[in-house]
């Protein structure tokens, strides 16, 4: 029985400390759920995301992190957006990591965008939001970075 207590508090105390944080938001029909993983390489941040009847969803942010990016993916879900859809994923600031790059992805495919395209970030929360989607559509969207 007490390994059982030190086994829990040690798992515990893992998640508590950095290693698989999510947040599930609603609001209205809008949700995403953001993991943070950061025990295993390369770290990622996966949004998942279903957009409001507007076509549009923004949500919670990641846990604070720094970074250079590796990558980006996106895949779209069964219900799959409206092609052309636009996403965003911006700091604390207000500024761009995709710097533009998310902006008309494909609504049947998954698409990457390469590390080199991508700008560093530091020390700051990571929110995804989604643009012309469409009604209740949505994806998965990862961020992988060092």
């Amino acid at each position: 029985m007490k390994k059982q207590h030190w086994f829990l508090l040690a798992l515990l105390v893992c998640v508590l400390v950095g290693g698989i944080q999510s947040i599930v938001l609603a609001a209205g029909s809008a949700s995403m759920t953001v993991t943070n993983q950061t025990t295993v390489y390369p770290k990622h941040i996966t949004f998942e995301w279903v957009c409001e009847e507007d076509g549009e969803v923004s949500g919670d942010e990641s846990a604070v992190i720094s970074g250079i990016p590796i990558a980006f993916v996106t895949y779209p879900s069964a219900t799959a957006p409206t092609a052309n859809y636009d996403l965003t994923l911006v700091d604390e600031n207000g500024n761009d990591i995709l710097c533009g790059t998310g902006a008309n992805r494909a609504s049947a495919a998954d698409e990457l965008v390469v590390g080199d395209s991508l700008a560093p970030f530091s020390n700051t929360t990571l929110e995804l939001k989604a643009l012309n989607a469409g009604s209740y559509k949505g994806g998965t969207a990862i961020l992988y970075y060092r």
